[in-house]
């Protein structure tokens, strides 16, 4: 008999030391004070797509310029590989 089944998907969480450092794709991100998407997505991608980054956190962010100290985002890899969103 079975009573349940859980799965589980682990991530890294990234908090760069300092404001600028490059976020890796595929993991999650811990928003820290000044950050905004468009900074993040910057430092994801080298470019100002944070909409890529906003859609793969539908579930947790109600608009764009909405983040918080402390909010993990899902930071997705734009050449496709690995998650969508969380």
């Amino acid at each position: 008999m079975v009573i349940g089944v859980c799965s589980v998907a682990v991530f890294a969480v990234q908090v760069p030391a300092r404001t600028g450092e490059p976020i890796t794709c595929g993991g999650l991100y811990s928003v820290v004070r000044g950050d905004t998407l468009r900074q993040i997505a910057i430092r994801a991608y080298r470019s100002d797509d944070y909409l890529t980054i906003f859609n793969a956190n539908r579930k947790v962010l109600d608009e764009p310029g909405l983040i918080e100290v402390g909010d993990l985002l899902f930071i997705p890899c734009k050449d496709g590989s690995g998650p969508k969103t969380r």
